[in-house]
């Protein structure tokens, strides 16, 4: 009977222990990213259409930054092992929000790209090799999309 209560006496602050957890194994900063192109080979100066789609699969909201209100997501290109901001044209509102995703929503961006960088404060064309692109919202960054610049 003593070794009776001495596993209970073990057992028992375990089983009262596991009773605090809620059993979910959701995290509140899951957010999916994904970027697409209209083409992935082109050259230089050419037009190309690039689409950010970020995605809160989670039942909690989510903020992943604060700045326009409609330029939430953007992009970078990976060169020599940094991310360099990808430009775009688009028209960004001046106000300051912040940026979040409500449970299941999603937010979906698209911009004219030419295959430039900005460096220095001027907009340079890349060189013609392969690049990656991610798209980006806040911290959280798409798995890249391999475009490649044509001479």
């Amino acid at each position: 009977m003593i070794k009776l209560k001495n596993i209970f006496a073990v057992i028992l602050p375990i089983l009262l222990l596991s009773g605090c957890d809620d059993g979910s194994t959701e995290s509140s900063s899951s957010m999916n990213i994904f970027i697409a192109a209209d083409q992935t080979a082109f050259t230089a100066g050419e037009a190309v259409e690039v689409t950010v789609t970020a995605e809160n699969p989670t039942t909690l909201p989510i903020e992943f930054g604060s700045g326009s209100s409609n330029c939430q997501l953007s992009a970078v290109i990976r060169i020599d092992n940094q991310d360099h901001s990808m430009p775009s044209s688009r028209p960004c509102l001046a106000d300051y929000v912040v940026q979040s995703l409500g449970p299941g929503e999603h937010r979906v961006e698209s911009w004219i790209w030419y295959g430039e960088i900005l460096v220095e404060g001027e907009l340079e064309h890349l060189p013609t090799g392969s690049y990656e692109i991610r798209g980006v919202a806040g911290a959280y960054k798409s798995h890249p999309l391999n475009v490649e610049i044509l001479d």
